[in-house]
């Protein structure tokens, strides 16, 4: 298990090296944008997670090239949180980058349940 202050300095790393589509993402999350406060980034029962809401246990991944190797990888993880009673929500980064406003309206969605 990966100590909580190893994860922290990873975290920090990549809130300052964020994937094109992270990076576009953030822009319609940050701030409260959709009505909860979303943070990037963040370390959550051993992983790092992309964006978190936890007013709605909601985490958002934004899945690049580098998950379509990582799908049982990213499935266990996802079988774990889920277990803990958190939503996770998987969006291709391609549709983030291409159709922003559908991978918001897929956000909204999951924050309406």
């Amino acid at each position: 298990r990966i100590r909580r202050s190893h994860l922290s300095a990873i975290a920090t790393a990549l809130r300052h090296a964020p994937s094109f589509g992270e990076a576009a993402l953030w822009q319609a999350l940050r701030g409260g944008q959709l009505g909860v406060t979303f943070r990037r980034q963040v370390p959550l029962r051993g992983y790092i997670v992309d964006f978190y809401a936890s007013g709605a246990k909601l985490i958002v991944e934004v899945d690049g090239g580098y998950h379509v190797e990582q799908t049982e990888a990213d499935a266990r993880r996802d079988g774990e949180l889920s277990a803990r009673g958190y939503r996770v929500l998987r969006l291709p980064e391609q549709l983030v980058v291409e159709q922003p406003a559908e991978a918001v309206a897929l956000i909204r969605a999951a924050l309406r349940g």
